[in-house]
């Protein structure tokens, strides 16, 4: 039998609560006004249901010319720019492991039930803290 150790449990916590978070954003959220016409942000047709998921790389001078991931996770249907809320991903982790916690999943579920879209940003920080170095890094 698996015991659970403290960091298996800190990092179910950790997942719990930015899941929780996401859905708490999104229900402060204003619901939509209604348009007369379709904007650019609208869905392209009623039966676009699938997510929509941007990544690439880029090499970044703030971690010393290291490759760099990042994933940018829209409600399904849109394709336009959207406001951001940025998701930092915790120790041992990366931008691909914070949409694996039901990112793009959640993004639709908050549009499906009338709720303003907004876009997710995860991006590799590598394996450390979010915080300014000595080092500059």
């Amino acid at each position: 039998m698996n015991s659970l150790t403290r960091r298996d449990a800190l990092r179910l916590g950790v997942t719990g609560a930015g899941a929780a978070g996401l859905m708490a954003l999104g229900s402060l959220l204003d619901p939509p006004m209604p348009r007369a016409s379709p904007g650019p942000n609208q869905p392209a047709s009623a039966g676009d249901s699938s997510p929509t998921r941007d990544s690439g790389s880029f090499i970044s001078a703030a971690r010393g010319g290291v490759e760099t991931n990042w994933i940018i996770a829209r409600p399904p249907g849109q394709h336009g720019p959207l406001r951001p809320v940025i998701a930092l991903h915790g120790m041992d982790n990366d931008a691909a492991g914070v949409m694996s916690l039901g990112i793009p999943e959640a993004l639709a579920q908050l549009t499906a039930a009338g709720r303003p879209p907004f876009a997710v940003v995860s991006v590799d920080g590598g394996n450390s803290f979010w915080r300014r170095r000595a080092s500059g890094g």
